[in-house]
């Protein structure tokens, strides 16, 4: 598969080898420290050029997300990467975690909407908990929104909102949305179809989640959960659930236990209304606590990777360890790879966020055009998104200019090589009507050795070595 609050969600630093502990000891934290957080949700991410990568989570003994804030990054935190039982070479390799900031996040949120919700303040309660979700996500994480009900089993669920990174669209569409009925319950289908708004196309650089409350009784859906498991897998999505009351039936809630369990995700139990806000507050937790981990490696043979991670005198119980698959990742680190969100208009207007999946050597300026017409115009300077937004760019950095030949520039130090994260937020106004396509040069003249960006698809490269592309707005 291919993927932090702003009270609850983290910033990001890279994270690279701090030499306090002995790489090639059998036990490299040392005895005295204590095992007191595990990976979870380990899913392997690898990527050319040459890039090993893991997306996961951190627990604590109680199961609890383990979320690490920014200071702790500087000097608290300390990662061992093995190849077939060696420590790579730190000084031509660095290992980055980044926090969930730095890298794409799909949220769809399937709300319940039953007259059952809406006894006791329900609804009010659950729709508390979705401004909690809504407000932790950062900026350029996206979310989609669909509605279920009791009524009439061939039209019981809406879509409320497509996915968008504008959040307050998202939340005037649920503010906007009062209905209550009665009837059937078809539960497993709104889940099923809340798994079909995610693009079919896994990418590499996005986590996708799915979140639901339910009782678990469903009388009338045609889909089941081994449906729900079997789309999720495919696509790529961790669902999160809360089974909501007092009196769920023991086969219902462990049909949303194995939901969770099966797709990577994690189940919630709310006895009450009364716990439902307090569920919502652990899902922001746990989408704020996951990580991405990657560096870049020399070999083009399967070797073994061994990986262990140590924070505040914890250690994880067990490293990440798979066998991988060196020559299919091999490629040039000179090649830079760059990737943007799906941009998605609210009105005429729309948020596009640049990101970049590697970093090659050297690289302390970009140059690059957009090919801006009709009423279609910038809303706004072009934004660099620095390193506490999960972005690449340290201070130093020179804000976005344009040059006599009409390219945006911008400088400053280097950029660590093999990182990855956001660099530009671009904000557009004046959309036309229907799809809109703006045309892109990234100018690579500007680099030596062999060093270009592009968004891996070499025929996009033109005979100069500058990458053109077109970014289309639906």
């Amino acid at each position: 598969m291919k993927y932090k609050f702003f009270l609850l969600l983290l910033t990001l630093m890279p994270l690279s080898f701090f030499g306090c502990a002995d790489p090639d000891s059998d036990d490299p934290f040392g005895s005295g420290s204590a095992t007191e957080i595990r990976f979870e949700n380990v899913t392997a991410n690898h990527q050319k050029p040459s890039k090993v990568q893991f997306i996961f989570s951190l627990r604590d003994r109680s199961g609890h997300a383990v979320l690490i804030p920014q200071s702790e990054f500087t000097g608290n935190v300390n990662i061992i990467i093995k190849e077939d039982g060696k420590a790579i070479d730190y000084t031509e390799s660095h290992g980055f975690v980044h926090t969930a900031e730095s890298f794409g996040m799909d949220v769809v949120l399937v709300l319940d909407y039953s007259a059952s919700m809406a006894q006791n303040s329900g609804i009010d309660t659950m729709l508390m908990g979705v401004d909690l979700i809504l407000n932790g996500l950062a900026e350029s994480h996206r979310v989609a929104i669909l509605e279920f009900h009791d009524n009439n089993p061939s039209d019981n669920y809406s879509v409320l909102q497509e996915f968008t990174s504008n959040k307050e669209q998202a939340r005037m569409a649920v503010e906007n949305f009062t209905d209550v009925y009665n009837g059937f319950s078809t539960c497993w289908d709104a889940v099923y179809s809340g798994l079909e708004l995610f693009p079919d196309e896994d990418v590499a650089s996005t986590y996708r989640a799915l979140v639901f409350l339910s009782d678990g009784f469903d009388n009338s859906s045609t889909h089941v959960p081994d449906d729900i498991i079997y789309l999720a897998k495919n696509l790529g999505v961790n669902i999160l659930n809360i089974g909501v009351g007092e009196n769920i039936a023991p086969i219902n809630e462990q049909d949303l236990i194995r939901i969770a369990d099966q797709t990577g995700g994690r189940y919630y139990r709310a006895n009450n209304l009364g716990e439902l806000q307090g569920r919502f507050a652990d899902i922001v937790d746990d989408l704020g606590g996951n990580y991405k981990i990657s560096y870049i490696t020399p070999k083009d043979k399967t070797f073994h990777v061994d990986i262990w991670l140590e924070y505040d005198d914890k250690r994880t119980e067990q490293p990440i360890s798979q066998q991988v698959n060196g020559a299919a990742l091999v490629d040039s680190d000179r090649l830079g790879i760059i990737s943007f969100n799906q941009p998605l208009r609210h009105d005429d207007k729309a948020d596009l966020f640049i990101f970049c999946e590697h970093m090659p050597r050297s690289i302390t300026e970009f140059r690059f055009m957009l090919g801006l017409s009709g009423t279609i115009e910038l809303d706004g300077p072009i934004q660099l998104i620095p390193t506490a937004s999960g972005g690449l760019f340290s201070d130093g950095w020179s804000e976005v200019e344009i040059d006599n030949d009409g390219y945006f520039v911008t400088s400053g130090p280097e950029i660590s090589f093999g990182d990855f994260g956001n660099l530009f937020k671009i904000s557009l106004k004046g959309l036309p009507e229907g799809t809109a396509t703006i045309p892109m040069t990234f100018d690579n003249s500007i680099y030596s050795n062999g060093v270009l960006f592009y968004g891996g698809d070499p025929s996009e490269l033109n005979t100069s070595g500058n990458w053109e592309t077109t970014i289309t707005i639906d």
